[in-house]
């Protein structure tokens, strides 16, 4: 009902202002390109009062007594613009080329219109040679806070034409010393104060500002080695250290430049010249992410499987190499809850080297006795993961001729795959001209149901013949009947996948419904109701997991688990260990709570013998210590050279290694459990930020090296290589050493030095909390009882059995 009545005065107001517009107001206030005809107004809506006042318009939570909004007093704050804008990508890496040719310079405020829901002022944004109407109305939306709702409109008599404008912007206070996080998964910079942050769903690019991997890829791979700010799950979203926040109701691309000490411009390129946003308060940042997910929805927790049982093995390589790996990673002690295969719908070369068939129906050449191989292991309590991605290539056929269906085949005679121009199926290519695929078009309903199918059949082993069949052209349906061991069971299927891409979606692509460039960030949503879909007709929500690397707002509450997608294979925080910390962190304020990395990383590259990044046994070692906390799931990857690689059986001392942190990662379990319920119930991340719970951080230069695991354990992994002690950052309060027993007892924060040795890494828990006696119990770590000075000199040492 709000909405419905503020949309009322929104229109009502159109004609008023066209008459308003053509009279000169009789007092007009000029300051800083700011005029007005309106000395105040005000409205008051339950929690909230908007005023105009002072030539500044302001928005204060009346519960905290806090301003959540306010433009920059004097200032203009709206402001349109012209110019070309155009996107490229190459290999799913996409760029935006924009200029802009005029941009208004002067702003009026001629109407401010105060109603019982809602306040609006109207007036002019114009330069030497355009002139245009606003109307900008605030209302109160009773889920996440506040609505802002901003239209421009060419004035018919103008010079202006209808469509000539292309981008609308919006100019906002800020405070020097605030601090801006979220924005979806960045991995460079926690705090994005000071950066002109696009929001753009695309490939995060290998190296993104790592020297000289990255200058060397975008020159000689058009952008593939991305940028600091390059990634697959943006959002326009954010939450500031003063305990506000805004979400921006948009899939368009947009820019939010936070280069300037004292303001935030948000610019939305749409030729409709709209701009809605959301604008959040709260007593802390947990409410402002609380009242966030409640808007865009929030994520389940995992089936106990899943996060309980141990690690998830990222293996390949047909049957008998996959049971022979399993077998030695068992017998080192490891607890393995899944095995995950992404080669399991086959393999093909080309100039690129070995890669998957993209065709999403098992391989029995490659995987003979599929039905029997999953069958043994669900009989070992071991689940069966695999691996789509929305994505089906050209001339399957041609590389394995025994297949059943031909996927892209029946997506071309079906028009289930996104067009371009001609009316053709749109073809892209990945990693290498050769390979070349067709593209689900998500926005057309039946493609949604041909394509859930298909994961229903081939993947989860739940459907019939009927299903199996659906939409093959008459030609391919003698051979639709996929078989899954000796037919369809979901004993025999897999219960969970790697739910991949979701970034390619071409600018200028044609889709059944929408626009691609209103599409393309949001195809990671509908590429994640498309999963849930398949999970949910096959009758196994709560038990099917996948995981995803592409996000954008609404799509976590749709996603089991995130992942970090494809890290390089270093230590440094562009694109190595360090990014994948920042990762977490800034995934769970952006609403996803729950997330993992590529244990040890996924690209490695040898380029001649001149730029060499290869997984190293101490980087991999460092990031199985790092992720049996911050990781939902304990997942490794053999990585894109498996050969060149450190695996976790590449030796002995590696395998033990790793078998003792999976069970750390087992041993916290119940503790884990319980912070996904509270995530479900409040959207407060699983990894946190050492500032929510302890805002001494802000200043500390520690958040983005350690973190906080709910507000019990305080962990700062070993991020640099041969790192023998390290410092760690302790709030104030009775914090204990895991590994040792000792307390160290902070009456305010203050800087440790702490043992690193491999398989030590810095593990805090609060003294008052559960669950570090519990994890100590869990592991075997005795401590005889003892007490510490408040010097700090310890007098308890650890006892390991």
């Amino acid at each position: 009902m709000l909405m419905q009545s503020s949309f009322c005065a929104f229109t009502s107001l159109t004609a008023l202002l066209l008459v308003l517009l053509r009279t000169e107001a009789a007092q007009v206030h000029v300051a800083s390109e700011l005029f007005s005809a309106v000395n105040s107004c005000q409205a008051q809506f339950n929690r909230f009062r908007v005023e105009w006042s002072n030539l500044t318009l302001q928005i204060l939570h009346t519960e905290y007594d806090q301003v959540v909004w306010s433009t920059i007093p004097n200032n203009s704050f709206v402001g349109s613009g012209s110019g070309s804008f155009k996107v490229t990508q190459t290999y799913g890496n996409f760029e935006v080329h924009s200029k802009a040719d005029k941009v208004t310079e002067s702003q009026s405020v001629l109407v401010c219109t105060s109603l019982p829901d809602s306040l609006t002022l109207s007036g002019e944004i114009s330069n030497s040679d355009d002139k245009q109407t606003y109307l900008l109305t605030v209302s109160e939306d009773a889920v996440a806070g506040v609505r802002l709702q901003l239209r421009a409109f060419p004035q018919s008599e103008g010079r202006t034409s209808p469509g000539a404008y292309n981008r609308l912007r919006l100019r906002f206070a800020s405070a020097d010393s605030e601090k801006f996080y979220g924005f979806g998964v960045q991995y460079t910079y926690l705090d994005l104060k000071g950066q002109v942050v696009p929001v753009l769903v695309t490939e995060q690019g290998v190296g993104r500002g790592l020297r000289p991997i990255t200058k060397y890829l975008n020159s000689a791979e058009h952008g593939a080695g991305g940028s600091p700010l390059t990634t697959y799950a943006p959002m326009p979203y954010y939450v500031t250290s003063f305990n506000r926040g805004l979400l921006l109701h948009s899939s368009r691309y947009s820019v939010f430049d936070l280069s300037r000490t004292n303001a935030v411009q948000v610019e939305v390129y749409d030729p409709k010249l709209s701009i809605d946003i959301s604008v959040l308060g709260g007593d802390s940042m947990l409410d402002v992410i609380s009242a966030y997910t409640k808007h865009t929805g929030r994520m389940s927790p995992l089936p106990e499987w899943a996060h309980k049982r141990g690690a998830v093995l990222g293996l390949q390589g047909g049957t008998q190499e996959v049971q022979k790996r399993l077998a030695q990673i068992k017998a080192a002690g490891a607890p393995v809850a899944a095995v995950w295969l992404q080669d399991w719908t086959g393999q093909r070369q080309d100039a690129f080297g070995t890669r998957l068939l993209w065709n999403w129906e098992v391989d029995l050449n490659h995987y003979p006795g599929w039905g029997g191989f999953v069958t043994s292991l669900q009989k070992e309590g071991i689940r069966m993961m695999t691996y789509i991605n929305p994505h089906v290539t050209t001339n399957a056929t041609s590389f394995h001729p025994y297949l059943h269906r031909d996927l892209f085949e029946e997506g071309r005679h079906n028009g289930y795959l996104v067009k371009n121009v001609d009316g053709d199926p749109y073809i892209q290519a990945s990693a290498s001209p050769a390979f070349q695929f067709g593209t689900v078009d998500l926005t057309n309903p039946a493609a949604r149901t041909w394509y859930a199918n298909i994961i229903s059949c081939n993947m989860l082993c739940v459907c019939n013949a009927s299903l199996s069949s659906l939409a093959a052209p008459e030609h391919l349906r003698d051979q639709a009947n996929l078989t899954c061991g000796n037919g369809h069971s979901a004993e025999v299927g897999a219960l969970g996948w790697m739910a991949d891409f979701g970034e390619y979606l071409p600018f200028d692509a044609q889709l059944y419904a929408g626009s691609a460039a209103e599409v393309h960030n949001d195809y990671p949503r509908l590429w994640a109701e498309l999963n849930q879909q398949a999970v949910q007709q096959a009758g196994m929500e709560g038990d099917a997991v996948y995981f995803m690397r592409s996000s954008f707002v609404g799509a976590p509450k749709a996603t089991t688990v995130n992942w970090l997608g494809d890290q390089l294979v270093t230590w440094d925080s562009f694109d190595g260990l360090q990014s994948a910390v920042i990762g977490a962190l800034s995934s769970g304020l952006s609403g996803i709570s729950m997330t993992h990395s590529d244990i040890g990383g996924f690209t490695n590259m040898n380029l001649s013998h001149t730029m060499v990044y290869l997984r190293s046994k101490e980087l991999l070692l460092r990031w199985c210590e790092m992720s049996a906390f911050s990781d939902v799931v304990f997942r490794t990857h053999l990585g894109n050279l498996p050969t060149s690689a450190a695996q976790i059986y590449s030796d002995d001392a590696t395998l033990r290694h790793f078998a003792r942190f999976a069970r750390v990662h087992q041993a916290l379990g119940h503790f884990r459990q319980q912070l996904m319920t509270e995530a479900q119930s409040t959207g407060a991340p699983l990894v946190r930020p050492l500032f929510l719970h302890f805002p001494q951080a802000f200043e500390s230069n520690a958040s983005n090296s350690q973190f906080l695991v709910g507000k019990e354990l305080l962990v700062a992994p070993v991020l640099r290589p041969g790192v023998l002690t390290q410092q760690v950052w302790l709030p104030p309060g009775e914090w204990e050493h895991l590994w040792t027993c000792k307390t160290e007892l902070a009456r305010e924060s203050r800087w440790v030095q702490v043992d690193a040795h491999i398989g030590s890494p810095p593990v805090f828990f609060w003294k008052a909390g559960n669950v570090g006696n519990s994890l100590q119990a869990a592991l075997n770590i005795s401590c005889r009882t003892g007490l510490v000075s408040a010097s700090g000199s310890h007098k308890k040492q650890p006892t390991a059995k």
